[in-house]
């Protein structure tokens, strides 16, 4: 299965990609696994871990047999995972100018408050 999980500690941001080639498991598996993903998990103070949505998937596994390409985009990282059932794309800024998660799901928000006004 591919998912995509971060992990948080002050302003310190990783990322892990998952991209998994052998069958998936049954669909009952991963409609638990998505409900227990969907409670982000604090295992240390100040230590923050989470699965995020796969972009243009809407749900934080991909289930289904795929491959992960991963590209150097002009200093960012991107990542593409390929399978016959659908296709997601992630770009993950570099150090430099990687937002926080919390400015940008404010920045999504003020977008998506935008396109409604």
């Amino acid at each position: 299965m591919g998912s995509w999980g971060l992990i948080e500690s002050g302003s310190t941001v990783i990322h892990q990609l998952t991209g998994i080639v052998h069958p998936p498991p049954p669909a009952s598996v991963v409609a638990l696994l998505e409900l227990i993903a969907a409670k982000p998990i604090r295992p240390a103070p100040g230590l923050v871990a989470k699965l995020l949505s796969m972009p243009g998937l809407g749900r934080r596994f991909l289930r289904a047999r795929n491959w992960m390409q991963i590209d150097d985009a002009s200093g960012a990282l991107a990542a593409t995972w390929h399978s016959a059932e659908a296709m997601s794309r992630l770009t993950i800024p570099g150090p430099a100018d990687e937002p926080s998660p919390r400015s940008a799901k404010k920045q999504r928000r003020l977008r998506r408050h935008s396109r409604i006004g």
